[in-house]
C-alpha cells in the first residue's frame, strides 16, 4: 500500500472517530473543502526559552453544498503537522472521508509582475478586553519590492466591539453558540471575523470586500486582545486557496514583527522551516524559530525565497557541471544586497545523456547563500548565523 493511501486511511479513521464523538446531528458525513491552519506559540513562562515554537495545526472542513442548511463548517482534527500526518492540505476536496481531489493550496508566487496584496484587518475588542494593534511592511523588504502592501489595498477597521458570547451565523439558516470568554474554537473565530466584516460593511467597504473576494486571495486578519483564551499567539490558513484566507493575531504578538510575518507567510502557502529533524528548527528563517525571540526583521531562507519567487540563483549547477575530482570557486553576494543571491545545486536534474543523482530517491535541491545583518533586512539574524555561509537542502518547488 502506498504512503498516500496509508495517510488517507489514517485521515478517514481519525475523521470517523471524531464524528462518532459528536451527536447524530453533528456527524460529519458531508463533502467539503479543507482548510489547514497553523498556530504559533511562545514559551513565555520559561525564562530559559523565549523562542517562538510550533503550536498545533487545526483542520476545518466547510461543506461544498452551501444550499443544504443542515450543514455547517466544523473542526475535524487538531495536532502537530496535520498536513503530513493526514495527507491533506488547504483547498483539498474531501468526499466521504476520502481525498477526492487535491486543491490549489494557494501558493503565491512572483512571476515577473509586482504582487499587490489585498487585506482587511479587524481590530477586535471583546469581553471588556482592550484592543491590540499591529502593522506590517515585512513583505516589501524581504521580497525585494516584488510584494507590496499598499494603503489602497489594505484596510484597517476598528476597534470593533464584539459581544463576549452569543450566536454566530454558520450557514444560510443555522447559528451556533460561541463564548469568547472561555473558548477559542472555530465558532469564536467566526464570530470575531463576521463581526469585523459587518463593521467594515457599515463603514462602506462592502463593495471593496466583495470585489476582493471575487478576485480570490483576500487576507482577512483579526487582531485580538491579549486576554482571549487562545492557546496560540497566531493562527493562519496555510495557503490562500479560496476567496479569502484567515489570520488571527493575539495580544502582544500584534506588535511582534516576526510573529505577524510568520502567520502571513502561511497565507502564501509556506510551511515551517526546519533543521536537524526539528520541524521548526531553522533560526535563519521567519518560518522557523525566528531570531531567538527578538523583534525585528528576519527574511526567508533561500529555498523558501525561491519557492515564492522572491529570489533567484546567482549560479546553478547540475550533475554534468560537477565531475569528480574537480574544484569550482563561486562568490555569492549577501542575500540583503540583491535578489540573485545563492548557488543552487540541482543534482536531481541533468543535461542530455547524463543521469541525475536519483538512487534510491531523487536528490533534494541544495542552496548555498551568505546571510548578513543590515539595519533592516535580517536585522535580528542570530549571531551564530550572521556573516556565515548557509547551506540548506529542500525539495522546494514554485
Amino acid at each position: 500500500m502506498s504512503e498516500g493511501s496509508l495517510a488517507l486511511l489514517a485521515f478517514a479513521a481519525l475523521w470517523a472517530a471524531l464524528a462518532a464523538a459528536h451527536s447524530a446531528a453533528e456527524t460529519i458525513t458531508f463533502d467539503g473543502t479543507a482548510t489547514v491552519l497553523s498556530a504559533l506559540t511562545v514559551h513565555i513562562k520559561d525564562p530559559r526559552c523565549n523562542q517562538r515554537h510550533l503550536g498545533k495545526d487545526y483542520l476545518y472542513v466547510s461543506p461544498v453544498n452551501t444550499s443544504d442548511t443542515a450543514l455547517a463548517p466544523v473542526q475535524v482534527a487538531a495536532g502537530p503537522d496535520l498536513q503530513q500526518q493526514l495527507g491533506v492540505a488547504t483547498g483539498d476536496l474531501l468526499l466521504n472521508l476520502t481525498l477526492l481531489a487535491p486543491g490549489d493550496t494557494g501558493k503565491e508566487v512572483y512571476n515577473g509582475s509586482t504582487l499587490y496584496v489585498k487585506s482587511i484587518t479587524y481590530i477586535i475588542s471583546t469581553c471588556g478586553w482592550s484592543e491590540s494593534i499591529g502593522a506590517d511592511d515585512y513583505h516589501q523588504l524581504c521580497s525585494y519590492g516584488k510584494v507590496v502592501w499598499g494603503p489602497d489595498n489594505n484596510i484597517i477597521v476598528g476597534p470593533v466591539e464584539v459581544p463576549c458570547s452569543g450566536s454566530v451565523q454558520v450557514s444560510a439558516s443555522r447559528s451556533a453558540a460561541y463564548n469568547g470568554s472561555s473558548k477559542c474554537g472555530l465558532y469564536e473565530q467566526m464570530a470575531w471575523r463576521t463581526a469585523g466584516e459587518a463593521a467594515a460593511r457599515e463603514l462602506g467597504y462592502g463593495a471593496w470586500i466583495d470585489a476582493a473576494k471575487q478576485a480570490f486571495g483576500l487576507r482577512v486578519i483579526a487582531v485580538l486582545p491579549a486576554e482571549v483564551p487562545c492557546p496560540w499567539l497566531g493562527l493562519a490558513s496555510v495557503g490562500c486557496a479560496g476567496r479569502y484566507c484567515e489570520t488571527y493575531i493575539k495580544g502582544t504578538a500584534a506588535a511582534d514583527l516576526p510573529s505577524f510575518f510568520h502567520e502571513l507567510g502561511h497565507n502564501q502557502g509556506l510551511g515551517h522551516a526546519g533543521a536537524h529533524l526539528d520541524e521548526y528548527g531553522d533560526g535563519s528563517d521567519v518560518m522557523g524559530n525566528a531570531g531567538n525571540g527578538a523583534n525585528g526583521y528576519l527574511c526567508l531562507n533561500s529555498a523558501y525565497a525561491y519557492r515564492v519567487g522572491w529570489a533567484t540563483p546567482a549560479e546553478q549547477l547540475q550533475v554534468q557541471d560537477t565531475p569528480g575530482g574537480t574544484y569550482l570557486t563561486y562568490t555569492v553576494p549577501a542575500t540583503a544586497t540583491t535578489d540573485a543571491n545563492y548557488l543552487l545545486l540541482n543534482f536531481s536534474a541533468s543535461g542530455p545523456g547524463v543521469p541525475p543523482y536519483s538512487y534510491p530517491y531523487p536528490y533534494p535541491n541544495y542552496y548555498v547563500s551568505l546571510r548578513s545583518r543590515t539595519p533592516t533586512y535580517d536585522n535580528i539574524l542570530p549571531n551564530k548565523i550572521n556573516d556565515q555561509v548557509w547551506v540548506g537542502a529542500a525539495a522546494a518547488k514554485k
